[in-house]
């Protein structure tokens, strides 16, 4: 069980050798049930200190804290341990769900997050677009082209129209003679 109550089956491998043939016959009665039985108690309590994404996420290192703790006892039983594998971890059904859901909510909620951060972004953009388009030069490039789009048509009348530049604006008599103008 792990430090987040969770019960977990572990497969794991234990390899060693003898290194002293007498004491591993006069040191213990039964070397490998010995080593055996070391090996699931340290894995026991080394993983009842540890919560279940830290297992999943460090076997290797487990595998070598276990081996730290039994080699003590191994060598006064003329055994040396080479390595402990955590070989598979198997969980309840319930357990796999949930875990799955939860990595699916959590996958969903980034993406809200960077959906929700492009928006932000756009929105700066378009706003900055829409200050450079309410500048008077821009304006004046927008009412030109404006003109030539309605100038392309087959019965296009074209009639030049001045624009308010640099706070200038047409006098009434001005005004006049452009509207008298239009309609010749």
């Amino acid at each position: 069980m792990t430090k987040d109550n969770v019960n977990v089956q572990i497969d794991s491998v234990l390899y060693w050798h003898i290194v002293n043939p007498s004491q591993s016959i006069f040191g213990v009665s039964n070397v490998e049930s010995a080593l055996i039985e070391r090996t699931q108690t340290t894995l026991r309590h080394i993983l009842g200190m540890r919560v279940l994404q830290e297992l999943i996420e460090n076997r290797e290192a487990i595998g070598e804290e276990i081996q730290e703790v039994i080699d003590t006892p191994a060598r006064s039983w003329g055994v040396k341990v080479e390595s402990v594998l955590i070989k598979d971890i198997t969980f309840s059904k319930e357990l796999q769900e949930s875990l799955s859901s939860a990595a699916q909510a959590k996958r969903m909620a980034e993406s809200k997050v960077i959906g929700a951060q492009a928006e932000v972004d756009s929105a700066k953009l378009m706003r900055a677009a829409a200050d450079i388009l309410n500048t008077p030069a821009a304006m004046q490039i927008r009412y030109l082209e404006t003109m030539t789009n309605m100038a392309k048509g087959s019965n296009a009348k074209v009639i030049f129209m001045p624009t308010q530049q640099s706070g200038q604006e047409l006098t009434p008599v001005q005004a006049n003679q452009w509207e008298q103008m239009g309609k010749q």
